[in-house]
């Protein structure tokens, strides 16, 4: 093997190894959902990676599209940034302890699925209802 080829392939598996480590534009407001939930010890959300979640699917580019977090006995409330989630399909948070107002969720243009039933919420946005 040549010299040139093999510095072509250090390169392409140096690129390869980035692009899978490479964390979730999203990262942040995901952090401070978690941080503003009381997670239940079968969540697991202690990857840095929110796209490594289990109960979190992202597109190609790493942006979540989709939390799932039902029937987990989780308290706490949602932080108003959790609409610069622009590519969530899905948010079902439903048959928990969620409390406080629902926030603003217009930024979730995408958002196909809500489900946020069985919470404790206090108020809804008038555009939800």
């Amino acid at each position: 093997m040549t010299k040139s080829h093999l510095c072509f392939l250090c390169f392409l598996f140096s690129s390869l190894n980035f692009a899978a480590s490479q964390t979730s534009v999203d990262a942040p407001t995901m952090q401070a959902l978690k941080s503003s939930l009381n997670l239940t010890k079968d969540v697991d959300w202690s990857n840095p990676n929110p796209c490594k979640w289990p109960t979190v699917q992202c597109d190609a580019g790493n942006k979540v599209t989709r939390i799932q977090l039902k029937t987990k006995g989780i308290r706490g409330t949602l932080p108003q940034k959790l609409q610069t989630l622009t590519e969530l399909m899905v948010l079902e948070l439903f048959q928990n302890r969620i409390s406080g107002p629902i926030p603003d969720l217009s930024g979730l243009t995408r958002l196909q699925t809500l489900n946020l039933h069985d919470n404790l919420f206090d108020s809804v946005p008038k555009k939800l209802t």
